[in-house]
């Protein structure tokens, strides 16, 4: 198992801590071994077929890195965008993401997310790449 376990340690390494079980089964994997790392602690399920190894790359805004790799396109906003731009006291009970309106997204299953669906013209504007840890998130700019 100690191979095997480097092996699979080394599908979340390039991934930035991050794996989605197609990974798993191209490196060669069978996925029940997935189900022996969740049941060690080992690894956390973000939502069906993606996945973060416990303690590889963690920041302290890690709600936010699962949320955006859970759903990609998805631009982090309200209270989430202002706690990390540090203007505000309050600390998010729940991650806020914005898509667009007529996209469909199934919600992680941890952090707890709240989806928000905008308009096309005002779900582009003010969008910006930021870099938490070896992630990159989009997140809305401080002025929206």
């Amino acid at each position: 198992m100690n191979e095997l376990h480097n092996k699979i340690y080394k599908v979340f390494k390039s991934g930035n801590g991050y794996a989605r079980t197609k990974d798993i089964l191209n490196a060669g994997i069978y996925n029940i071994y997935l189900d022996k790392l969740l049941e060690d602690g080992k690894i956390e399920k973000i939502k069906r077929g993606l996945y973060r190894w416990v303690g590889m790359s963690e920041t302290s805004y890690q709600g936010i890195v699962d949320v955006s790799k859970a759903i990609p396109g998805g631009i982090i906003c309200l209270l989430s965008a202002l706690s990390f731009y540090n203007l505000t006291t309050a600390k998010p009970m729940e991650v806020s993401i914005a898509v667009g309106k007529k996209r469909k997204v199934v919600k992680p299953d941890y952090p707890p997310t709240k989806i928000y669906y905008f308009m096309d013209t005002i779900f582009v504007a003010g969008a910006l790449e930021q870099r938490i840890g070896n992630n990159t998130v989009l997140m809305y700019d401080k002025e929206k």
